[in-house]
């Protein structure tokens, strides 16, 4: 028996992964989304679209488990092929990278992962220490029995944690900066530059977001994986990130202030299917952004 009662009383480090996975699986679809090695990026693309996700597994006819597909591995693929001499050409390198199968990004380029799986029995802490602290992992593939049965994100652990805060145990009323969960300095991005701006920044600065912010500075969005969900024309990068936010729908981000406890992160963090916060100023203005 793989679910275990909610009244049952756990301490975090006596967490499996079926624990985490068996309580998302009841608040999401069940059946697992995968793609093929000979699947066109295009076709992944929608996918992951029909199937409200931004990432996918890959399963060969047989079942046998080749990686996680990501839609920042076809960006970033993309914009590797640009190169630093400007954005003229974009639509159209886009569209040719669309046109290549997933084997490709494995063969060529070697971005696919295909260590990021974890088995039911597993200690979660265990995964969360191993493969969760990589900044290119935030889903992984869950197994049963030798078999792909689904996959497992950071934002279903931090939903997970935010509806039962006692597992952060004496941690949870600690102050986020004397945890470590700080980064450096937030970089910024305005609502009137694009969105493949927003995304080269990141890229070049070697991050996985950049803030949003207004005139004022005040964060008013971010431009990560999950601004992307959903996306299945690349040329769309290219629109005004206030333009491409009236197209698709894209999260707002989470703020908090400095004072905040690590309960009160996962509190406001966890309803939004997220696993990352800002920390701002009186003004709103961001001073950090810490992951979970």
């Amino acid at each position: 028996i793989f679910f275990r009662s909610s009244r049952e009383k756990m301490s975090m480090d006596e967490l499996k992964v079926q624990d985490v996975f068996n309580w998302a699986r009841t608040k999401k679809a069940a059946q697992l989304s995968h793609v093929g090695p000979d699947a066109t990026l295009l076709s992944t693309l929608k996918s992951m679209a029909e199937n409200n996700v931004w990432s996918s597994p890959i399963l060969q006819a047989d079942g046998k488990y080749c990686g996680m597909i990501d839609i920042t591995d076809i960006v970033n693929v993309s914009m590797d092929l640009l190169g630093a001499g400007g954005v003229e050409g974009w639509k159209d390198i886009a569209d040719a990278v669309l046109q290549r199968k997933v084997i490709d990004l494995q063969e060529e380029y070697n971005c696919i992962p295909n260590d990021d799986q974890a088995n039911m029995t597993d200690s979660l802490p265990t995964v969360l220490r191993h493969l969760f602290v990589r900044t290119t992992y935030h889903h992984i593939t869950v197994f049963q029995d030798g078999k792909a049965c689904g996959v497992l994100s950071q934002n279903d652990v931090v939903e997970y944690l935010a509806e039962q805060p006692e597992l952060l145990g004496q941690k949870k009323e600690c102050p986020v900066p004397k945890l470590g969960l700080l980064s450096a300095e937030v970089l910024s991005v305005t609502e009137d530059n694009t969105v493949l701006a927003g995304l080269m920044l990141a890229k070049k600065s070697d991050t996985r977001e950049v803030a949003v912010v207004d005139g004022d500075g005040k964060l008013v969005g971010s431009i990560n994986a999950t601004a992307l969900r959903g996306l299945t024309d690349l040329g769309e990068l290219q629109l005004p990130i206030k333009e491409y936010k009236e197209k698709h729908k894209v999260p707002a981000p989470v703020a908090v202030s400095l004072k905040a406890t690590l309960k009160d992160v996962v509190a406001a963090v966890g309803p939004s299917r997220s696993f990352r916060a800002y920390a701002v100023d009186e003004q709103g203005k961001p001073l950090f952004w810490m992951t979970l």
